[in-house]
This record gives C-alpha cells, sequence and structure tokens, in this order.
C-alpha cells in the first residue's frame, strides 16, 4: 500500500466509533509522522481526500503536526520547505470552507515562524498577490455566491 493511501486509511479509521481503531490508527499515523513526505501527503488528503471527513481529519492532523514541530514563537526557523509553502498556498485557494478554515491555521504557524520573526519566506508576498490575482475569486467574483 502506497503511503498516502495507508495515511488515507488510517485517517477514515480515525472517524471510527471504536475507540480501539481509533488509537491504533492514530499510534501508526504518530509513527509515520516523522518520514519527510508526511505533511505532503496530509495536505494532498485535504485537498483531494475521498470525502469530507478524510479531507478534515487530514488537515486537522497537519495542523497539530505543524503545531508539535514548527516553533511559533519565532525562536528557530520552521524548516518548512519552500515546496510544501507553495503546495500549501496553492491548497489555500483550493479548499472548501470547512477544509479552509484548518489549513489557515498552518499557513498561520509557518506564517509567523518563518516571515514575521525570521523573515525567511521573501517571496510570501509575491506569491499571495500573484495567488489572488490568478483565483478564480478575483476572475469570476460571482462564483462565491
Amino acid at each position: 500500500m502506497a503511503e498516502v493511501t495507508l495515511i488515507a486509511h488510517l485517517l477514515n479509521q480515525t472517524l471510527s466509533p471504536d475507540a480501539a481503531a481509533v488509537r491504533a490508527a492514530t499510534d501508526e499515523l504518530d509513527r509515520l509522522s516523522p518520514t519527510p513526505h508526511f505533511p505532503f501527503h496530509l495536505l494532498s488528503i485535504s485537498t483531494g481526500g475521498e470525502n469530507q471527513g478524510q479531507k478534515i481529519a487530514a488537515a486537522t492532523y497537519l495542523k497539530n503536526h505543524t503545531r508539535r514541530n514548527v516553533d511559533s514563537s519565532g525562536a528557530t526557523p520552521s524548516n518548512v520547505s519552500k515546496e510544501f509553502k507553495d503546495q500549501l498556498m496553492q491548497a489555500l485557494l483550493q479548499v472548501e470552507f470547512p477544509v479552509l478554515k484548518i489549513l489557515v491555521e498552518v499557513f498561520r504557524v509557518v506564517a509567523a515562524a518563518d516571515f514575521v520573526k525570521q523573515s525567511l519566506w521573501p517571496d510570501l508576498v509575491p506569491n499571495l498577490q500573484s495567488a489572488i490575482q490568478n483565483s478564480h475569486l478575483i476572475n469570476d467574483p460571482f462564483s462565491i455566491f
């Protein structure tokens, strides 16, 4: 089973009413969390998961993972890659509102650590400007209604 498929399956298990299944899935997710592609997989599931519950579970796990691994006080850089930051920015423009509310918190933690405290995200403002200009919200202002 590919890692992203395994993570998606485990996230589904965390939604189970069976407490033992939830605990086993959470333990396995915790075991996988140090792998370098783990946050990318969670972000991918957040944007393209098979159902809303899975997307919200992935976004929530990513939020908690980010809070555990990024020093939001800004004392140290986040070590979050440029590639992940770029993918996060794109995800923020694609996801449904319930997932967006969670992913915005991931963005806030990373931006506070890297942009505000360390000045390590110099392309944030230009990327935001470009993303907004290329967004369907600008090109089709009635799409939100």
